[in-house]
Order: structure tokens, then sequence, then C-alpha cells
């Protein structure tokens, strides 16, 4: 019986080990972009298809992650 219950201590334990280690990646700040931007140019079309390039540029994400984007329709 005590082994059984020495086994399942340390199930319990690695398992826990392993959510620790994955909720501090998830929870740790992403690094900022440090370098120089580098310059690109996108093409969408005017419809729901390209919405999530326009809300990134609206929202500035392409300079948060050290890209000068040039949005065409």
């Amino acid at each position: 019986m005590e082994k059984k219950t020495g086994y399942l201590l340390i199930r319990i334990v690695a398992v826990l080990s392993c959510a620790v280690s994955a909720g501090s990646l998830f929870l740790a700040p992403p690094a900022l972009f440090t370098g120089s931007p580098e310059a690109i140019t996108i093409g969408t079309t005017p419809d729901e298809l390209s919405t999530r390039i326009w809300v990134a540029e609206e929202k500035g994400l392409f300079a948060k992650n050290g890209l000068n984007v040039t949005v065409k329709t």
C-alpha cells in the first residue's frame, strides 16, 4: 500500500511541476523589439478576409514587433 502511495505522490508532484513550468511561460511578459524596423508592404482586399491586417495596423502591433508596414488595397 505504501508503494502505491509513493508512486501517486511522485505523479502528483510531476504534474504540478509541469503545470507551474507551463504557466510561467505564458505569464512572462514578451520581449520588446529593440532593433531597427523592417519596411514591408502588404497587399489586401477591402473585405472581411483582411480584417486581421487592418486591426493589427490600427492597434500598432506591426510597429511594436519591429515592422514598418504599408498596407495597400
